[in-house]
């Protein structure tokens, strides 16, 4: 297959997960931020065959950190580094509250990297499954003012390319296997950045990075664009009513024939962008354009919002003639602020899979599931289950997280599962199953966790948390279930808080799939023995590994549900 050709709009790209730089939640009035707390990371190293990695060094950095160019620069830049102890075992304590890159080198040569954002006691990074390491090559393609040289440099790793100005080639090897975003630098100070796509480096493989064209232009030059509309955020007492800042914000826009021009922006509503208040770029996704029936739903990136002020805006720009589409899910939903599944469900499925507009780019593959009408639901379209047969199973597995959070939209005329995580794809299986949620015949909506290490005393296994009755009346309605082993489950129906377990410490350590609209449950729900699968829809399911806050979700389920002015466009 032809590698795909990535078309830079700078002179930088950016490559690993973790491209974004953070804004810390201690930039909100109200909440922790980095460097006013110290916390730490504990993790473990294992073979492919659940063996614990015995020796090996382990270097941890912040996650948005990349090799300065300076040939000075210290090798492993901002970060910490210890052993791996016998039981494969490592703990590095004390750390500023952030997100960071783990990267584990055992002494056979195999390395992994994991993820994990440090802010409260002792972080628990997941497992690290050393693996053969694999490599990334491509092309760099000079535009005619980037004759100069270029650094090439990877985000959390201490990995850093010199292309010489007549080097066309580049080669990274020695790379854990993981996803990337490649980020190219010019050696002209004065050209600016632009973030892309992630590119995968397979264990024991040279991937193919593409093309990477350096064209003659720096940051876009928002200016250029002719037309703009504020774009407002109620977050006082009579909208969202915060009582918090929040931070890593997916603000969904949107637009109809009342508030936003269609005959005047290009196809696909190529020529969006959006900015902050002060004019930086923010991220941002098009999940839904149809320009004939004036409808579009985009997701943006925000990076705070201030409790209480609803003078807070973001700008949504249009009209300059022949810009290239920018929006991209993975930027709105990446992994380095936990995002592990987005699925829309705005689109037809592509040979039976549901995209994942995440960084995780973990399709939903199911064949008895229906794609109901594209407007069925607060947010577009949706998945239909017929209560029978239908469910839908992520393709890849994964490890399960033990502080997570999923969300959803759900329609249900009746019981059945909604979410839950799975050893087997099939959503049928005998072997471990849990972090499940599901509609009750009286229409309460269960949370179930299984805990894997009970505390002393108490010797059952299960976690619930339970809702009233009355979910099941063929209306939508938002669920969002939270875990943390310190805090415990958490549900929230609607935006407000349902029920709660703070019972619920560190889940089962398991891998599997993510199954929506079936799936197992046996005793936990003995009166979904004979039939599990869900009578209805769902839409804009997550899944991440950050136990979101109650200010979070409400704000969440203010901004989408049906006939929301929380976030609305200022026509002139």
């Amino acid at each position: 297959m032809k590698a795909p050709r990535l078309l830079l709009a700078a002179v930088l790209v950016t490559a690993l997960l973790p491209t974004a730089c953070f804004r810390e939640e201690g930039d909100i009035p109200g909440v922790q931020g980095p460097g006013s707390e110290t916390v730490g990371l504990k993790g473990v190293a294992r073979t492919p065959e659940g063996a614990p990695v015995a020796h090996g060094k382990v270097v941890v950095r912040p996650a948005s950190w990349f090799r300065d160019t300076s040939e000075k620069a210290a090798a492993n830049g901002p970060g910490s580094e210890t052993a791996l102890a016998n039981d494969g075992s490592y703990r590095i304590a004390p750390l500023p509250v952030d997100s960071y890159s783990v990267e584990i080198r055992g002494d056979n040569g195999q390395s992994a990297l994991v993820f994990v954002r440090a802010q409260a006691g002792l972080a628990k990074a997941p497992d690290a499954v050393l693996k053969p390491v694999g490599g990334l090559t491509g092309t760099i393609r000079r535009g005619r003012a980037s004759q100069g040289s270029v650094f090439l440099r990877i985000g959390g790793l201490d990995r850093l390319l010199y292309l010489a100005p007549d080097s066309t080639r580049f080669k990274f090897a020695d790379l854990p296997a993981g996803r990337y975003v490649l980020q190219a630098l010019s050696g002209d100070p004065a050209l600016g950045t632009v973030q892309l796509r992630d590119v995968d480096v397979r264990s024991g493989e040279s991937g193919d990075g593409g093309e990477l064209v350096l064209d003659a232009f720096g940051s876009e030059d928002y200016a250029a664009w002719p037309r703009s509309r504020a774009v407002v955020m109620r977050i006082s007492p009579l909208g969202a009513n915060l009582a918090v800042g929040i931070a890593d914000v997916p603000v969904l826009v949107r637009l109809d024939a009342t508030t936003f021009p269609f005959d005047s922006a290009a196809a696909g509503g190529s020529d969006l962008r959006f900015a902050d208040a002060a004019g930086r770029h923010l991220a941002f996704e098009i999940a839904r354009w149809d320009a004939k029936a004036k409808d579009a739903l985009i997701w943006v990136h925000v990076d705070s919002l201030r409790a209480g002020d609803d003078s807070q805006s973001i700008s949504l720009l249009w009209g300059k003639a022949a810009a290239p589409g920018m929006g991209a899910g993975a930027s709105v939903f990446p992994a380095a602020q936990g995002w592990r599944g987005a699925w829309h469900f705005d689109a037809m499925p592509q040979g039976l899979r549901w995209a994942d507009a995440s960084s995780a780019k973990n399709p939903l593959a199911g064949a008895t599931a229906d794609a109901a009408s594209l407007h069925g639901s607060p947010l577009g379209g949706c998945a239909q289950f017929d209560g029978l047969t239908g469910l839908l199973s992520s393709t890849d597995s994964v490890r399960a997280p033990q502080t997570f959070t999923l969300s959803m939209w759900f329609l249900a005329t009746g019981p059945g599962k909604l979410i839950g995580f799975e050893d087997s794809y099939l959503g049928r299986n005998t072997g471990p199953y849990d972090r499940h949620v599901w509609i009750d015949p009286d229409g309460s909506v269960h949370f179930g966790v299984y805990i894997a290490d009970p505390p002393e005393g108490r010797g059952e296994f299960e976690r619930l948390a339970v809702s009233k009755p009355g979910y099941a009346d063929g209306a939508w309605h938002h669920m969002i279930a939270t875990q943390d082993p310190v805090a415990g489950m958490a549900l929230f129906l609607d935006g407000e808080a349902a029920a709660k377990n703070a019972d619920a410490p560190h889940a089962e350590d398991i891998s599997g799939f993510w199954i929506l609209g079936g799936g197992t449950l046996r005793q936990w729900a003995p009166a979904l023995q004979a039939n599990t699968h869900l009578n209805g829809c769902v839409d804009d399911a997550t899944v991440s590994d950050v136990a979101r806050g109650a200010d979070w979700i409400r704000f969440a389920h203010a901004n989408q549900a049906p006939g929301s002015e929380v976030v609305s466009l200022r026509v002139p």
